[in-house]
């Protein structure tokens, strides 16, 4: 294996390696939102996925020089290119694409999970406000006033 080659392959490697952390973060993500963890740990692990992307980001970045030392395009269609020409290089790469549509669905069901809750939240907030008889209303620079009935949502 050349060295271009082989910096690419170990690339590919480490990109495999950290979407596959970011992977984890997704998991741990769901079961925060699923047992109702606290925001503390929510946004713990908010962070790791920003720094995550990042590192994803970079190595993708870096996949591409790669590729353009090689002579070939950017993306996708350049790392095929290379796939089909180095086997290591194609599997490292076809990791790497598996690793990735995993993040992606893990992704797609944690926001349609974190929308559940948060629908759930405004509708409970919402009842909450009728019940006490709370309206919100904005005053001309688009402030939130709130005019309360005076219904009481428990007795004192």
């Amino acid at each position: 294996m050349n060295a271009p080659i082989s910096r690419l392959h170990e690339c590919l490697r480490q990109e495999a390696a950290e979407v596959a952390q970011f992977a984890d973060l997704l998991e741990a993500e769901a079961l925060a939102v699923a047992e109702n963890h606290s925001p503390g740990q929510l946004q713990s692990l908010t962070e790791g996925k920003l720094a995550g992307a990042r590192r994803i980001q970079e190595l993708g970045e870096r996949r591409d020089a790669l590729l353009a030392e090689l002579g070939l395009p950017a993306g996708h269609g350049g790392a095929d290119l290379a796939a089909a020409a180095d086997p290591e290089v194609g599997a490292a790469w076809t990791r790497l694409l598996e690793l990735s549509d995993r993040a992606r669905e893990l992704n797609l069901r944690n926001g349609a999970l974190i929308d559940t809750h948060l629908r759930h939240t405004r509708r409970s907030l919402d009842l909450l406000r009728e019940i006490a008889g709370i309206a919100n209303v904005y005053d001309a620079k688009g402030r939130a006033r709130s005019i309360r009935s005076g219904k009481k949502l428990a007795a004192t």
